[in-house]
């Protein structure tokens, strides 16, 4: 929403007082990587506690997409998979609590790497 003092895009009326500031994150990311070991088995990403959310980047060189979903997350992709489709050099943001909800399914050797607060 665009702001002015005293007019909302929509032209409705509003008074704007005191400064506003982002509350800033007094932790250090959590950052990491994940390797899928073997082909079709998922792997859970690390632990850890986030207020924004996490970035997840397949890296470019994988030899297939990731496959990111829940616990049972497949590495099918054909229509008929569980899982949101990473192609190769490509990013995803996920707002999660904790990067251990989130879960990679993919060709042996490929693997991500993510950066939350």
């Amino acid at each position: 929403m665009h702001l002015e003092q005293g007019v909302v895009n929509d032209g409705l009326p509003v008074t704007v007082s005191g400064v506003l500031t982002p509350d800033l994150i007094s932790t250090a990311p959590i950052t990491g990587q994940a390797i899928i070991s073997s082909t079709g088995v998922a792997v859970q990403l690390s632990s850890g506690t986030l207020t924004n959310g996490v970035i997840i980047t397949a890296f470019s060189n994988n030899t297939a997409p990731i496959v990111i979903g829940g616990s049972g997350v497949t590495n099918t992709i054909n229509g008929s998979g569980n899982g949101y489709i990473l192609e190769a050099g490509a990013s995803v943001s996920m707002a999660v609590d904790n990067p251990s909800r989130i879960y990679i399914n993919g060709t042996s050797g490929d693997f991500i790497s993510f950066c939350g607060s």
